[in-house]
This record gives structure tokens, C-alpha cells and sequence, in this order.
């Protein structure tokens, strides 16, 4: 029913033509709920938090674009007649991944694919954080506030707004635009205390809002 062309995205298609999406279904597969009613499939959700990555989205805006990008369903599996997970089922999805030590082994697989079809110009490494929301009700903000639901969460502040919850701190690939390395602390945490874990050493200079920082030789 829709003309041809509509939705679609080169790059993520290139993308997707690109990876060997079989070793990450094997690592995903433990995730599939053996009875009851079926979920998203977890590949789905993985793609969708690579896109998160790629286009620094947090989980509201990830469940917004999934909602109305025909590129971003595209390339997670998702029809037009089907249901896109929410912010929460992405988050908790995440934490699965988190606490099963999955995340880690299914970046690596992705970028390790990247890097070897040559997509990975490192050129430069672009440093930068983003702020995420917690998917939890804020504990009252006083000196040492813990949730008790998610009490790897923390307070700070954007403009004179206080947030609670997460920072993703990302490296990206200069050119490409493609997320090297990325890594999930508390909103409390500054942005230099994580900038040298998020270096990767083979780049030719990396940047920190905007501002060269360090340049090779290594």
C-alpha cells in the first residue's frame, strides 16, 4: 500500500545486510520465554538498543522513534500492524542483558563485524554523555538518596532542572557516526571521571564536547 522507497534508510540497510545476525541469536536465544504468551523477540530488542546507541537516543525517545520511523521498524523486524516496545520494556530488557553479562559479549560481536567490513574509519573519537531518565518514581532528593527500585540511579542537574537517573557516556567513530564503546553510570557521575575508559587507542585524535583533547601517535 505505501510507494516504493518509503522508510527506508540506506545506511541501516547497508548495516543490516552487513552483520551476521546468527551469533547474536545464539547468545540471545536463553532470552526466549519457553511457555506462556509470547514477547518481543529478543533480536528485536537488541537491534532497537543498537539504534539507541547509533543515534543517542534515551528509552523515551527510542519507543518514539520505533513508533514512527518505517526505517527504525525496518531494521528491528517490526511490521506496520505490529506493537513497538515502550521506554520500560526497553529499559528492563537492557537490564536482563546487564545482569545475565550479555551486553558486553553482543557489542563486541556487532562492532568486531563493523570494524572488519571497514566501517569503522577511526579518524577521530567523538566523547560526549547523555542523560537518561530513570523508569522509577525519584526518591525524595536529599544528601544520599537511594531508590529502592533502582538504586544504581542518581541526581543532577541540567540547567536549573534536577534529573534523576543515568548518564550514558559514548564514544563514536569520527565519520561514520558509529558508537565505539559506551558506558552506564548514575546521573551523578561527572563526565572526565569515565573519559579515558571511553578512548580506544587506535584512533588518530579523540574530542570531548566539541574540543580536541588528545591526539595520537599513541
Amino acid at each position: 500500500m505505501l510507494p516504493a522507497g518509503v522508510g527506508s534508510n540506506r545506511r541501516l540497510e547497508r548495516i543490516a545486510g552487513l552483520i551476521d545476525w546468527a551469533p547474536m541469536e545464539r547468545l540471545l536465544a536463553p532470552l526466549r520465554a519457553p511457555t506462556g504468551r509470547p514477547g518481543y523477540p529478543p533480536l528485536a530488542l537488541f537491534r532497537a538498543l543498537l539504534l539507541a546507541q547509533w543515534c543517542q537516543l534515551s528509552d523515551p525517545g527510542l519507543e518514539e522513534a520505533l513508533s514512527d520511523r518505517l526505517s527504525f521498524r525496518r531494521f528491528c523486524g517490526f511490521g506496520l500492524d505490529d506493537g513497538t516496545p515502550d521506554e520500560t520494556t526497553l529499559c528492563r530488557f537492557r537490564g536482563i542483558l546487564a545482569e545475565r553479562d550479555l551486553a558486553g559479549a553482543l557489542f563486541a560481536e556487532v562492532n568486531h563485524q563493523l570494524e572488519a567490513q571497514g566501517l569503522m574509519l577511526k579518524a577521530g573519537t567523538l566523547i560526549d554523555a547523555t542523560l537518561v531518565e530513570a523508569a522509577v518514581a525519584r526518591p525524595r532528593q536529599s544528601e544520599g538518596a537511594v531508590s529502592t527500585k533502582d538504586p544504581e540511579a542518581g541526581f543532577t542537574r541540567r540547567g536549573q532542572r534536577s534529573f534523576f537517573g543515568f548518564k550514558a557516556h559514548v564514544a563514536v567513530d569520527l565519520g561514520s557516526d558509529l558508537v565505539r564503546e559506551a558506558i552506564l553510570t548514575g546521573a551523578e557521575i561527572g563526565d572526565s571521571v569515565v573519559a579515558d575508559a571511553l578512548v580506544q587507542g587506535d584512533e588518530a585524535a579523540t574530542f570531548r564536547d566539541c574540543q580536541e583533547f588528545r591526539a595520537g601517535p599513541w
